[in-house]
């Protein structure tokens, strides 16, 4: 009877974890703002594509480097201001029209990057929490599998032999085995990246919901008691994998604000100095420029001739006649 009543509870529980086991979150999509119902095909951009790279650190401590081809401002001022060669200024000044469209171009290609590598490092994650659940999933349902081919060899398993003589000590089975230590994760759990915005590595800081459990060992264990402890276990990893899932959800969240941070730094630490020496630089190159148009300069235009200047009128005489030559 005891070892019917063994396999009984056994069978009961495996039941009881197969149904908690249904309750499982579906794959949680990385949180996006809802798309519209007709969504346009995006532009085509002609901007070269260069992606940033990033440290590897915890992501509150992240840094993203560009990787747009520095800008070059290749004009000298005081060339232009030394030069006595009017075809020279003349090229300079042609040349000058179009470097603010190449500042522009090199603006550009940073903001367009750095939307890139956003856009990218959220699919990234929202794939990354979608494979991370139906890995779980995938896991669990072995181990359950394994508890269930199991229980009938278990339930067959010798009872522990009662004493033949007086004051020996009875045969027992090992102990059950105590439930690994477990608390709901709560709070902040800082991811870490790495890699390009094109190709990332991102890693949760949310610990793993199924520990040490693996589904081998259903198929070693030969105690009923074991066994059973490893069945309280199963039954305990339900909740715990939905806890594990909120956590990534919500860290991952709060990861991805701490990347877009650190992208918008990275952007600045590298446009802010070069936007002030470009505005500087193109600022002497102009004023050179205009130096060249005022009058006397190679760039100012020819003087108009001057009109002949008014004959003088003839001398008169002491009686107001104009004297005879």
């Amino acid at each position: 009877m005891k070892a019917m009543k063994t396999t009984l509870i056994a069978t009961a529980a495996l039941g009881l974890v197969s149904a908690i086991g249904t309750q499982f979150l579906g794959a949680q999509a990385f949180a996006q703002p809802a798309a519209p119902a007709t969504v346009p095909a995006p532009a085509t951009s002609n901007i070269p594509e260069h992606t940033g790279s990033f440290s590897g650190d915890k992501v509150d401590t992240l840094t993203y480097v560009p990787s747009c081809p520095a800008f070059k401002f290749d004009m000298d001022a005081a060339a232009i201001q030394e030069s006595t060669s009017r075809s020279y200024v003349e090229g300079e000044k042609r040349r000058f029209e179009a470097v603010r469209d190449k500042w522009d171009a090199y603006e550009d290609c940073l903001i367009e990057n750095a939307r890139r590598d956003i856009d990218d490092i959220r699919d990234y994650l929202g794939a990354y929490l979608a494979k991370t659940a139906d890995e779980e999933r995938e896991i669990f349902g072995a181990m359950n599998n394994a508890a269930a081919a199991n229980v009938d060899r278990i339930s067959k398993l010798p009872m522990p032999k009662a004493p033949k003589k007086k004051g020996e000590a009875a045969a027992v089975e090992a102990p059950q085995a105590a439930l690994s230590v477990w608390s709901e994760p709560k709070g902040r759990f800082v991811g870490t990246l790495s890699g390009t915005g094109a190709a990332p590595k991102y890693a949760t800081a949310c610990p793993d919901a199924l520990g040490a459990l693996k589904p081998e060992a259903f198929a070693t264990s030969n105690s009923r008691n074991e066994f059973n402890g490893l069945l309280d276990e199963l039954r305990a990893l339900p909740d715990r994998i939905n806890q594990v899932r909120a956590c990534r959800q919500e860290n991952g969240q709060d990861d991805f604000e701490a990347i877009q941070k650190a992208v918008q730094d990275g952007v600045n630490a590298v446009f802010q100095p070069s936007k002030t020496a470009f505005e500087k630089e193109y600022a002497a190159v102009r004023f050179q420029l205009n130096e060249h148009q005022k009058p006397g300069g190679l760039l100012a235009p020819p003087e108009m001739g001057r009109a002949p200047a008014k004959k003088a009128p003839p001398a008169k005489g002491p009686a107001g006649k104009a004297k005879k030559k």
